[in-house]
């Protein structure tokens, strides 16, 4: 099948991570859309409204026999309106609450994202298919469109990559650092929880170092770790040097104000790092302990209680806890969300 692809090639994700991964199976005969890395498209009207891409199909209609909007928040506006005759399918990013008001009213600013809405409110019913990462969005897009015609596939990762670092690292029998809690990212973090927690641990939890791996660091969160004597900031890591960082730390501690699908959970997953992080998603996550445990929001007694279980783990069963949660990845290999995907396009073309 010919597969026409809008899609995004964000600088932040680099060469080896983000959903662009996914074309490597799915091999569309078409990729457009704003290319970050190349400098393509990252000025202008384009970039402004990348909606203009959808245009761009009409000299390609013809071959595709598909169409798939793999950052719908970005580029669905007219599409089901330009190609009725051609299936679309689009992916949908991110939480709930965004979705939401990408429903209600398009989440753009300015005058020109409230027209567009208002032209094309009932997009969403005419799609063939969508894919969305997590229960929670289903939830939202089922207001606006059938059911069974929405998806949960999750984001994914190169297993096989991980996997080799992964075994590498335990037959060096690389020292863990039992009380390294490690954050990796910058979107929708917490961080005044974050703050919150490491004040409190200064106060409790004598030898706890807490790691924030991020490109995008704030001045102002600089400036706060800069103040304190537990959390120290890492700007730029290799692709080797986070694996190694993952695998050696306790816990990966990820507060959020929301999430869908997140790489540095997956990636985290991968390397047999297990996860405390913010429940979000109303106990739906698809992940469950030890490789992913939930707090509740605000929950500073409780987030603190789940690091420690982690930190506090002898030996055998730090292992055991690291296995297991390595072993939850396997679902994540981005050729296992790629034959998911290549379903949903059967289903589409089938009927």
């Amino acid at each position: 099948m010919n597969v026409l692809v809008l899609l995004t090639d964000f600088s932040h994700h680099g060469e080896h991570s983000g959903y662009k991964q996914i074309l490597q199976f799915i091999q569309p005969a078409f990729v457009l859309g704003v290319n970050e890395r190349k400098g393509i498209h990252t000025t202008g009207l384009r970039s402004k409204y990348q909606w203009i891409f959808e245009w761009d199909i009409w000299k390609h209609r013809k071959e595709a026999d598909l169409i798939h909007i793999m950052y719908a928040e970005d580029y669905l506006r007219f599409s089901p309106l330009l190609y009725p005759d051609i299936p679309i399918v689009a992916t949908f990013h991110q939480p709930a609450e965004s979705l939401e008001r990408e429903i209600a009213s398009g989440d753009m600013k300015g005058r020109m994202g409230k027209i567009t809405h208002r032209l094309s409110k009932n997009r969403f019913g005419k799609l063939a298919a969508a894919i969305v990462t997590e229960a929670g969005q289903k939830k939202v897009l089922s207001r606006v469109m059938p059911s069974e015609k929405i998806h949960i596939i999750p984001l994914g990762v190169h297993l096989s990559g991980f996997r080799e670092t992964f075994d590498s690292l335990k037959k060096s029998s690389e020292p863990m650092v039992p009380c390294r809690v490690v954050t990796v990212g910058h979107w929708l973090r917490d961080w005044d929880f974050y703050f919150r927690v490491i004040d409190r641990c200064a106060d409790l939890m004598t030898g706890w170092e807490f790691v924030i791996i991020n490109r995008r660091l704030e001045g102002n969160l600089l400036e706060k770790i800069n103040q304190r004597q537990n959390v120290k900031w890492i700007k730029d890591a290799s692709s080797e040097e986070l694996k190694k960082i993952l695998y050696t730390s306790a816990v990966h501690f990820l507060p959020v104000t929301a999430a869908s699908g997140n790489n540095a959970v997956i990636e985290s997953l991968a390397m047999g790092c297990p996860v405390v992080m913010t429940d979000v998603f109303n106990s739906s996550f698809h992940i469950g302990a030890p490789a992913v445990t939930l707090y509740k929001k605000n929950s500073l007694e409780e987030a603190i209680t789940y690091l420690e279980n982690f930190v506090n783990l002898n030996a055998d069963a730090r292992k055991r806890v690291k296995e297991a949660t390595f072993a939850s990845s396997a679902a994540f290999d981005w050729s296992e969300i790629a034959r998911k995907t290549q379903e949903v396009y059967n289903q589409v073309l089938n009927k």
